[in-house]
């Protein structure tokens, strides 16, 4: 995959050699993802576009419908940040609450249960990130304080829970 950003505001997302150019609209580009089927930017306004296969909703436009072009999501907040991992989204918003969507299977999106999310939906609740790698089977995030905190049904053993935990309790992150 090769990611670029223009000085025309332009987001090149390609696969080997065919490239695809979307102009993602007149201001620059805070932060971009491209996953296997859906892909994700924050513009410098803080404003998420998402577009891409909307299996298992993982666009989060609410729909399962596929988009060819950029889509606004959840348009009344402000984001920091996003990451995606296979059908799965989280991004951070500007007061550092995490926020998944797409695919829940193996509670790799923390919300309690294995269900998928269509919107972006708040994940623990009243705990401030700054970091987020969402993950196949395993997701995990750094709160402002440093705390390492980790969710899903991983096979490898480090965590099996459908709600953030901490890992590796008195290290700072």
């Amino acid at each position: 995959f090769s990611l670029t950003h223009t000085s025309k505001s332009a987001v090149v997302l390609g696969l080997q050699s065919q490239f695809r150019q979307y102009i993602i609209d007149a201001q620059a580009t805070l932060d971009a993802v491209i996953s296997l089927s859906n892909n994700c930017v924050v513009t410098s306004s803080g404003k998420l576009k998402c577009w891409g296969a909307n299996n298992f909703a993982s666009v989060g436009d609410g729909t399962n419908t596929n988009r060819t072009s950029p889509v606004w999501i959840d348009t009344s907040t402000t984001y920091l940040s996003v990451a995606s991992r296979y059908l799965s989204n989280c991004g951070i918003t500007s007061a550092h609450v995490l926020k998944c969507w797409g695919y829940g299977g193996s509670y790799v999106l923390g919300n309690g249960g294995a269900m998928d999310l269509s919107t972006p939906t708040v994940i623990d609740a009243g705990t401030q990130y700054s970091f987020v790698s969402p993950g196949t089977v395993v997701s995990c995030g750094v709160t402002i304080t440093g705390d390492l905190k980790c969710w899903g049904t991983g096979a490898t053993n480090i965590v099996n829970s459908s709600t953030p935990v901490v890992i590796d309790s008195g290290e700072t992150y």
